[in-house]
């Protein structure tokens, strides 16, 4: 406790109570203690509530202004800064001369500034920490989708099924595997509880995704054609049960180390 008073009271320098005062502290206002008199009068505790700022050193027996130690300016009033104020008798008016002076209403306003800044730059690196977090679930999500798009690819088979509803039996490979890989917790959060308002599964995404994952494999490739510089194109074109012409494009090529690659 006496520790804490020894750190606490205003008799110290003006960078304690900036100290202080980013620690969470406001002004220090003892109430139990000696209250020394001056000429027949000492100071009077319900000045703490008529003058928040107000705050005790029972070391000096003085009162000082803990906004002006806090955001001391040139023009402070040095007897509420370094000082001390001890004129009991006048203390009302003197408090009340101080309160209306420029150099004690710039100290509160750079302390209210610095309040709220403070509160308000802490809620908004909630808010950016929360969003950081939903973004990384988003890609994370999306990841899976991806790779599970790119299996049913790889393996030819079909994505969709005659019925994609929840009553669904067999909702095609795509949402079955999906479902099968539901046990990864970012899957069964998005698709089975559905936890967000959207899950990119309906056929519009799986056919965007299909998409920009085959233009950056023909990317891919295209830039290891071109820095080999050998290639083969064949091309053969038939005719489906409907009649319409089908083209396919087989490219072959052989890298730095005469490894062959093909592509169709």
């Amino acid at each position: 406790m006496a520790n804490n008073i020894q750190v606490r009271h205003p008799a110290g320098k003006t960078s304690a109570a900036f100290t202080l005062f980013i620690e969470n502290y406001g002004p220090y206002q003892p109430i139990d203690v000696e209250f020394i008199k001056i000429n027949g009068r000492s100071f009077r505790t319900e000045w703490y509530s008529q003058f928040p700022w107000i705050e005790f050193s029972e070391h000096l027996q003085a009162a000082f202004c803990f906004n002006c130690r806090v955001f001391a300016s040139k023009n402070a009033e040095k007897t509420f800064t370094n000082f001390g104020f001890k004129n009991w008798k006048k203390g009302i008016e003197k408090f009340t001369q101080h309160q209306k002076c420029n150099a004690h209403k710039e100290s509160t306003c750079k302390l209210s500034s610095y309040t709220f800044s403070k509160k308000n730059g802490s809620v908004i690196s909630e808010l950016n920490l929360a969003h950081k977090n939903s973004v990384t679930q988003n890609r994370e999500y999306i990841i899976c989708l991806l790779i599970t798009l790119l299996f049913c690819a790889r393996q030819g088979i079909a994505m969709r099924g005659h019925k994609e509803t929840e009553m669904s039996t067999n909702c095609g490979n795509f949402l079955e595997l999906l479902k099968l890989r539901a046990q990864l917790a970012i899957i069964h959060k998005y698709y089975i509880e559905k936890e967000m308002s959207f899950t990119y599964t309906n056929p519009e995404y799986q056919n965007l995704f299909l998409k920009y994952m085959a233009d950056s494999i023909k990317k891919s490739i295209i830039k290891d054609i071109q820095s080999n510089g050998f290639y083969s194109i064949l091309v053969d074109e038939t005719q489906d049960l409907s009649y319409h012409e089908q083209v396919s494009i087989y490219i072959r090529y052989v890298d730095q180390h005469f490894a062959p690659h093909e592509y169709f």
